[in-house]
């Protein structure tokens, strides 16, 4: 289970696209978050390669999140002394908890992976000695990324992914058009078998499907994109937005400041993307406002506030102690 979270984590990446996809790295987006679905069903099929394909999964059962991945900055999270020269970090929840922490360096021509920390399963704890490189690029239909890393629990893997197709997928949440499809495999005594198979979207590069070709499992992911953290950033100071305390025990205030009227739409989502209540949903007028927020009803862990002002929107992250 771990691993295929780690795997899942490390497939939410921007890329940059042309008429036959070739994936060229861009920077990982702080709050970028992806729904991550675990069916219980199994799935038994040959998948069609080379380009303009068509994969319909669509008639699959949808089942509920099971767990919510959010780009976070390292410098800031739980674990950023064991991995201080992290370039970025992938924290998996659970509800409104923690799971695991992943983290990892990126470059103009590669993504490698750090370690990962879980306060779930501490014994899981690891570094990798020589690291997991996620992907090279540019990567192009056929290309193939050969890979050898061990770990310190003793782990070492040979493995070897190779991008076969490209295409439009339909999974039983959405279509998604522009995907290319990985086969990766595995080195086991001396001889290649085939792992798992992974659609991963072009513009955003996150595996919106994996199948472990081995035992039939699926995962389903949804992604979510959000402002870059510089738009974040001045997004922010444009309108003043604070939460404080945050953290918070018991109540908070939530303050921005608008120069003109705007329509305002303030959600409480929780760790794993459901919808808690609304705040505010209504024009207001320009001039400063304040709104309280009660969390004395509220079990402690990681929340997010959806804002919308002047026709957009991001998530800002708070705790509950």
């Amino acid at each position: 289970m771990l691993k295929k979270l780690l795997s899942i984590a490390l497939c939410a990446f921007s890329f940059i696209s042309q008429a036959q996809p070739t994936m060229n790295y861009v920077s990982p987006t702080v709050g970028d978050t992806t729904k991550i679905y675990l069916p219980t069903y199994q799935i038994t099929s040959t998948y069609p390669t080379s380009g303009n394909q068509t994969w319909d999964f669509s008639t699959y059962g949808t089942d509920p999140v099971s767990f919510v991945s959010v780009f976070e900055n390292p410098a800031t999270t739980a674990y950023a002394t064991s991995f201080p020269t992290a370039d970025w970090a992938a924290v998996i929840y659970s509800g409104t908890q923690p799971f695991i922490y992943i983290y990892g360096k990126i470059s103009t021509d590669s993504s490698w992976t750090l370690g990962q920390r879980s306060p779930a399963f501490p014994s899981m704890d690891f570094d990798y000695i020589d690291y997991e490189v996620g992907y090279r690029f540019p990567y192009n239909l056929n290309d193939i990324n050969n890979d050898i890393s061990s770990t310190t629990l003793g782990e070492h893997d040979t493995t070897q992914e190779k991008y076969v197709g490209y295409g439009s997928i339909k999974t039983p949440y959405s279509t998604y058009n522009n995907v290319v499809l990985i086969e990766k495999k595995v080195k086991s005594l001396g001889v290649w078998e085939i792992s798992s198979y992974k659609w991963v979207t072009v513009g955003n590069f996150t595996t919106v499907a994996e199948i472990d070709y081995q035992d039939s499992t699926v995962v389903w992911q949804e992604n979510k994109q959000t402002f870059s953290a510089i738009e974040e950033a001045q997004w922010k100071e444009k309108y003043n937005l604070n939460i404080y305390p945050n953290p918070s025990r018991g109540s908070a205030q939530i303050s921005y400041d608008l120069e003109s009227n705007e329509k305002v739409a303030i959600e409480l989502i929780s760790a794993n993307g459901q919808y808690i209540k609304t705040l505010v949903d209504e024009n207001q007028w320009a001039g400063s406002h304040s709104i309280p927020l009660n969390t004395l009803q509220l079990s402690a862990g990681v929340y997010f506030l959806r804002v919308g002002i002047g026709g957009k929107q991001f998530s800002d992250k708070f705790v509950i102690e």
